[in-house]
């Protein structure tokens, strides 16, 4: 709810929309509880967003025109949670706890699956959190199982990493978002799943990685003393910045501290102004 929040002073002008349309959709209410069901967005694409939030029936996924938010089109319903959406020309893809699929917008049908992952899932730290797709290939923060990639030609897990989030301290950490720096780096954000009041702690930080070989090169843990921890972030890439959504609270971290290896990292706060609006609105989700 935090998130959704967020979005809503983000949106700006569309914040009407955001209230008619997908908030009261937000808070169910039962005779003795109160859950929320924060929406998950996709970023903007050729003036149209896209969302999935659980309605009656399953996730609904729909289309919102930036012009007329308020016209949302239903476009399919899943059985299945969906954790992130991305579109792409004329494919959204949406991720499950365990699998990818190619939506096609045109057709309003599921054109491929792809499992993102061959193991028994036992703990839901375990699922797949975010998703980027490169050259052919997806690349899947999958929680505590690390990271994987997925062939989308031939539909192939090709690696799968633990990428470090099982340390050598006993520790468990997730990796929870995952984005492309450039065609062979990538950029992981990792989240605690094992706490401790006590060092030693999970780690909870970024992590670079390489697409070759699914290896951690770098990590960069959040200072505890003076940044806190990461908790139910997302996080993407603009300009000459990493700009992460920390529950809200918004942090701009520039991408030449990452160069330094195993840096720890102290955010810069940042709270936002018009011309940060756009740019922090697909954070929300």
């Amino acid at each position: 709810m935090k998130a959704l929040m967020a979005f809503l002073l983000i949106a700006s002008t569309p914040s009407v929309w955001a209230i008619e349309t997908v908030c009261k959709h937000s808070v169910e209410t039962g005779r003795d509880s109160v859950r929320t069901n924060s929406p998950v967005f996709s970023d903007s694409h050729d003036g149209e967003v896209y969302s999935a939030q659980r309605r009656s029936g399953g996730y609904q996924v729909r289309r919102h025109f930036q012009d007329h938010f308020a016209e949302s089109e239903l476009l399919w319903t899943s059985a299945e949670r969906i954790y992130k959406l991305q579109a792409s020309n004329d494919t959204l893809w949406l991720l499950t706890k365990s699998h990818l699929l190619a939506f096609e917008i045109e057709t309003k049908t599921i054109r491929s699956r792809y499992a993102t992952t061959t193991e028994t899932l036992t703990r839901p730290h375990q699922r797949a959190h975010s998703f980027f797709i490169q050259d052919d290939m997806a690349y899947v923060a999958h929680g505590s199982l690390g990271v994987s990639q997925i062939d989308l030609n031939t539909g192939d897990i090709v690696k799968t990493s633990s990428f470090g989030m099982h340390q050598s301290n006993g520790h468990v950490s997730k990796a929870t978002d995952i984005l492309a720096l450039s065609d062979r780096e990538f950029l992981v954000l990792a989240e605690s799943v094992t706490l401790s009041r006590m060092a030693p702690f999970a780690f909870n930080g970024l992590v670079k990685g390489q697409t070759t070989d699914l290896q951690a090169t770098s990590w960069h843990e959040y200072n505890r003393a003076h940044a806190g921890v990461i908790a139910y972030a997302r996080f993407k890439k603009f300009n000459d910045e990493i700009l992460i959504n920390n529950v809200g609270t918004f942090h701009r971290i520039k991408l030449e501290k990452l160069a330094q290896s195993d840096r720890s990292i102290i955010p810069r706060y940042h709270s936002l102004n018009e011309t940060d609006r756009q740019v922090y609105r697909d954070l929300i989700g």
